[in-house]
């Protein structure tokens, strides 16, 4: 096996995204649904975790301007950080209902779905971390398209 330096690169491989279908809590029944998430890569996630460092470095600096160590982020903030995490690497899903009625994908409908159900925003984000889930080997080298969804 060898390495084609021309295939695309692991940023493309994340932009293309990849879909799976996250599970119920504690079991392996899949809920149904399809989410398309970013990978770790994807330009957007990047610029989203530039900005995330950005604010506790600014946070730091402050702090240490008023000659104190900077405090943790308070829990809600830092759910809230996890929340937009997940929306960061949702490009969007199939199968999601509100009322019976299909709810489309939307930053805001999103940001919802993961403040009310945490347990989906981790499988997002633990399937958005997972650069092989992007970026396979293949018998030429490596593939950037993603293979068969797995949950």
């Amino acid at each position: 096996m060898s390495f084609d330096a021309r295939q695309p690169s692991a940023a493309d491989a994340c932009d293309a995204g990849h879909a799976f279908e996250p599970v119920y809590p504690g079991t392996s029944t899949g809920i149904g649904a399809t989410f398309t998430v970013r990978g770790p890569r994807s330009p957007r996630v990047r610029e989203h975790a530039r900005r995330q460092f950005e604010q506790v470095q600014q946070r730091e600096l402050a702090a240490r301007k008023a000659g104190k160590l900077a405090e943790a982020p308070p829990l809600d903030e830092l759910d809230a950080s996890l929340t937009d995490m997940a929306v960061a690497y949702t490009m969007g899903w199939q199968g999601v209902e509100e009322n019976g009625t299909p709810l489309p994908f939307s930053e805001d409908a999103a940001r919802r779905l993961y403040t009310d159900h945490t347990w989906l925003r981790e499988q997002v984000i633990a399937e958005g971390q997972d650069l092989g889930k992007f970026v396979t080997p293949s018998s030429k080298g490596f593939t950037s398209t993603p293979g068969p969804s797995s949950s």
